[in-house]
């Protein structure tokens, strides 16, 4: 797969443990036909029912561009063919985890592995 990687992953991490970030995740913009696509949240979830980027977590010893890679799976059921970019992110927390935590990601999709597209 290839990367053209804006920020290379070594950065964010560096600058996550500077900032006091305890846990990486992946808010993956996925780029078809001039669309973005969004997902929407669970019942019960941290602000269910709202739409948002999918993503998730990076587990311990994944990289970024693995664990986007893996949660996009996981969500959508589609597979990346494309990172167009890995950049800087933010850093948030939520109501779950006052922990702070990095969102990055930027990949296109596959569209021969998506059925109806």
């Amino acid at each position: 797969m290839k990367t053209n990687v804006a920020v290379p992953e070594a950065d964010i991490r560096s600058q996550a443990i500077k900032d006091g970030v305890t846990h990486l995740s992946t808010g993956v913009a996925i780029l078809a036909n001039h669309k973005i696509l969004m997902v929407r949240r669970a019942k019960g979830d941290f602000l269910a029912g709202n739409f948002e980027l999918p993503g998730g977590g990076i587990d311990d010893g994944e990289t970024i561009v693995g664990g986007a890679t893996r949660e996009i799976k996981e969500e959508t059921g589609l597979t990346i063919s494309k990172i167009i970019t890995l950049f800087k992110g933010f850093d948030y927390s939520t109501d779950k985890s006052q922990k702070p935590g990095k969102l990055t990601s930027l990949l296109r999709w596959s569209p021969q592995n998506h059925a109806g597209s």
